[in-house]
């Protein structure tokens, strides 16, 4: 594919010359068409292409529940949810050493048992014999539609309707989600979106990178009883001071998202590094820094070369997410048409510090001094800070 700009100056270099209209603009000149191969040899990297069969994923869904009526204005749902998905996109090497080509070259000695990883890939370059299936590209992504998942969940709702001047939901969900195809262009939470062994899949079934084994979502309204209509300051100086008042909120409470950790070793032979081995307590230790999310280093070992590392995929969880955000008003009656309304908003109302899930450059035993730390803490939707931000607002109704 090739650019083509036109300049509005006759003499765009010095800016000289006067604009060019619009009819007098010339067209581009011809550029000649890209080569419909590439030759052997060129080692072309940052290429992803769809597979010629690429098919619609599809998900089948169930579900059963129950409802009950509690009375005085209550009301308890309770739902068993289930959904499995097939035919899910993800991303494997398009190009990948052969497993085949591996062991014959080590087998008869012109390719050393610890070159892995990228030099597999350019192995002729190196002076060593060519183990992937062409030398026109280096390490192609190809976007398949093969993977599957499955949800398993456990979801309750308990609401009172608005009355007595309260009104509270809380909804709880108790849930699974696995799959074995992390999203096919950007993984979340620093995890990788192309499988560590594009010939067996079956290492990457795991916890979903999106799953949350437990959430708990709160909604409450509490308006204070005093003021017009109700038993306690209803007239006069007081009903205008302390009338009006209203208080509500949004609490949310959730575990982990799962996170992936690697070695710096390609044990495989698959042009990639894979995860290591857990070999001992990965409880993060007494006295560790605040920002230790993740197990500690010394839990993992490196792999030996010929097998993967035993440790899965998406492992362990994140730091959980635990947050409040409060809303105080007050409405004044000015006149029958006129109302004055002042609001108070408070974000994270706890100051509760949000940490990140542990970052790409903490998640490998390669990075030993930060491996397990969160290095950074989630913001608010907007994009402002996590921290506690509170504002005031006055507003005339009318």
């Amino acid at each position: 594919m090739a650019g083509v700009q036109n300049y509005p100056n006759l003499d765009f270099a010095t800016g000289a010359g006067g604009l060019v209209s619009l009819d007098a603009l010339l067209p581009p000149t011809s550029q000649p068409a890209p080569s419909a191969s590439v030759p052997d040899g060129s080692y072309l990297a940052g290429i992803e292409v769809l597979a010629p069969n690429l098919k619609t994923p599809y998900t089948q869904a169930w579900n059963v529940g129950i409802q009950r009526d509690l009375g005085n204005g209550m009301t308890l749902e309770v739902n068993y949810v289930g959904s499995g998905t097939h035919r899910l996109l993800r991303s494997v090497d398009g190009n990948p050493p052969l497993p085949g080509l591996v062991a014959e070259a080590q087998a008869n000695g012109t390719l050393p048992t610890n070159v892995s990883g990228g030099a597999l890939r350019i192995a002729p370059l190196l002076g060593l014999p060519q183990v992937t299936g062409n030398q026109a590209f280096e390490e192609p992504i190809v976007i398949k539609s093969i993977g599957n998942g499955t949800y398993n969940g456990l979801q309750s709702v308990f609401h009172k309707r608005f009355g007595h001047g309260v009104q509270f939901q809380a909804a709880y969900t108790w849930s699974h989600a696995i799959d074995d195809a992390a999203d096919p262009l950007v993984a979340p939470g620093g995890n990788r979106n192309i499988a560590r062994n594009s010939f067996n899949l079956h290492e990457e079934r795991g916890s979903s990178d999106y799953d949350l084994r437990h959430r708990l979502i709160t909604n409450y309204v509490f308006e204070l009883p005093f003021g017009t209509g109700h038993a306690r300051f209803n007239h006069g100086a007081a009903a205008r001071a302390f009338g009006g008042w209203q208080l509500s909120g949004l609490s949310a409470f959730q575990s982990g998202h799962p996170f992936d950790l690697y070695s710096a070793r390609d044990s495989e032979y698959t042009g990639l590094s894979n995860r290591p081995d857990l070999v001992g307590d990965p409880t993060i230790p007494a006295g560790a820094p605040r920002n230790e999310t993740g197990p500690p280093i010394s839990a993992f070992a490196l792999q030996p070369f010929g097998r993967p590392g035993n440790l899965g995929r998406n492992t362990f969880t994140g730091p959980r997410y635990f947050n409040t955000d409060l809303n105080l008003l007050k409405n004044t009656r000015i006149t029958e048409r006129v109302n004055l309304q002042f609001r108070a908003e408070a974000y994270n109302v706890f100051n509760r510090v949000q940490f990140d899930i542990v970052g790409t450059a903490g998640d490998t035993l390669a990075s030993p001094g930060t491996f397990g730390q969160s290095l950074s803490t989630l913001t608010q939707p907007d994009g402002t800070t996590s921290a506690r931000q509170i504002q005031l607002a006055l507003k005339l109704m009318f």
